[in-house]
């Protein structure tokens, strides 16, 4: 007998549909909900982890120096898998210096966007104004 397998709707779909069914909750224990529910499999799980180690090392190689610049970056070098090569500040050429600016304009860019386009939700669904100039620091 021939059966035929019914695929799996995206992986956010199901992590949506989980949450709206579990309710409000902070994003670790809904992790853990999506791992007991078997949303993610052992390989998945395994690549998972060895990013969030990844991200640490990143974390640690993101932060500030006393001036508060970035003490290391990704620069325009490739390793033998094609992602960049992290250099101390000391060690950038100009075009790292470039890599690295326009990341950062990029992010302040996309957050700018983000919270325009959420104070203006907000004044829509709740007839209240956040003055986003008032919030600059």
């Amino acid at each position: 007998m021939l059966t035929v397998e019914t695929p799996l709707p995206p992986r956010e779909d199901r992590i949506r549909a989980l949450f709206k069914n579990v309710g409000p909750m902070g994003t670790l224990n809904l992790a853990r909900a999506c791992v007991a529910d078997g949303i993610y499999t052992d390989v998945e799980l395994d690549l998972m982890h060895l990013r969030a180690i990844q991200g640490d090392v990143r974390d640690a190689l993101k932060k500030n120096d006393a001036k508060g610049l970035p003490a290391n970056g990704h620069t325009t070098d490739r390793d033998d898998d094609g992602a960049p090569v992290w250099k101390a500040r000391e060690l950038w050429s100009p075009e790292d210096y470039v890599v690295n600016v326009r990341e950062l304009v990029g992010q302040r860019n996309t957050l700018n966007r983000q919270a325009v386009l959420l104070a203006e939700e907000c004044a829509e669904r709740h007839g209240y104004v956040i003055e986003i100039s008032s919030l600059s620091a």
